[in-house]
């Protein structure tokens, strides 16, 4: 199967999804707040870049019921949690506070250089006693951000170590999710390393997934014609997750291409009542999206 035509279509509907981003995030600016939870590093060219943590709490409520950590897309290497504050809208709407953290990027830095840095983000908001015992912990990223959110979702040690409670659930939008049957690329290189290095297969959420024990549920959301994470990489995580968390569940999108995974932060539609549903529902029940 060729991904030319999917990646290009994908690509060339960017400004606009980001236009529509940015204009949805205007109506969220006023709830932000913005944190630096750790020192500047140095960017591909060398100049200082803010590590930023950007929280939002749901108005008139004390203290929030629970916190979500929200991961933004952009290839790795593009974007910033400013345009993507629109993501809180379902989590807000249900009393959680939205957490949004940057993280080094490609092509200086690697993924697990990301982890490293979310880690840092989760420790400062535990050192800042934000984080209440009794509130449920939920994760969610699109594209490069469902990436690295499924890797922390399996990863029980880095949240154990910044002194949080591993998350409830999990949401992954356009997700890259197995690598080892993702198109090969540079980006992709780079951002696993050598491939005798010990990190190789750690960046890799189906890898991780193998080994996993106790998994949240996850709602995975993805595009059909997904162009730049195609469909068959995320069919053959899910496989692998149905056994191991039968709570899981897959929405698939059938004529959507990368970016419809991602309207739901500006669009109502059934892609954000299926994440509200999902927020919501019992874990101890299940959900099951509407096909």
């Amino acid at each position: 199967m060729t991904y030319l035509f999917p990646f290009i279509r994908d690509l060339a509907g960017l400004p606009r999804y980001r236009q529509a981003l940015k204009k949805a995030a205007r109506t969220w600016q006023p709830l932000m707040e913005v944190f630096e939870f750790a020192a500047p590093y140095p960017s591909i060219l060398g100049r200082p870049r803010k590590r930023q943590l950007l929280r939002l709490l749901p108005p008139k409520l004390s203290s929030p019921r629970g916190w979500t950590i929200y991961l933004h897309g952009g290839a790795w290497t593009f974007g910033r949690p400013h345009d993507f504050i629109a993501a809180a809208q379902p989590w807000i709407e249900e009393g959680f506070g939205v957490l949004l953290p940057t993280h080094r990027r490609l092509p200086r830095y690697v993924a697990t250089d990301m982890l490293e840095d979310l880690q840092l983000a989760m420790a400062f908001v535990h050192q800042q006693g934000w984080l209440k015992a009794e509130q449920e912990v939920q994760l969610a990223g699109m594209s490069s951000g469902g990436h690295l959110a499924a890797l922390l979702a399996l990863s029980p040690q880095l949240w154990a170590e910044a002194g949080w409670s591993k998350p409830t659930k999990v949401i992954c939008c356009g997700a890259p999710l197995d690598l080892d049957v993702f198109p090969k690329n540079a980006a992709l290189r780079r951002l696993r390393g050598p491939i005798n290095a010990p990190s190789y297969q750690a960046t890799n959420p189906h890898h991780l997934l193998k080994s996993a024990v106790d998994i949240p549920p996850f709602l995975l959301i993805h595009p059909k014609k997904d162009g730049l994470a195609p469909a068959d990489q995320a069919a053959a995580f899910f496989q692998s997750l149905q056994s191991r968390s039968p709570q899981s569940s897959m929405l698939w999108l059938e004529d959507e291409g990368h970016l419809g995974a991602g309207r739901w932060m500006f669009e109502e539609g059934s892609v954000r009542e299926a994440i509200r549903n999902f927020i919501t529902a019992d874990s101890a029940i299940g959900f099951r999206p509407s096909e």
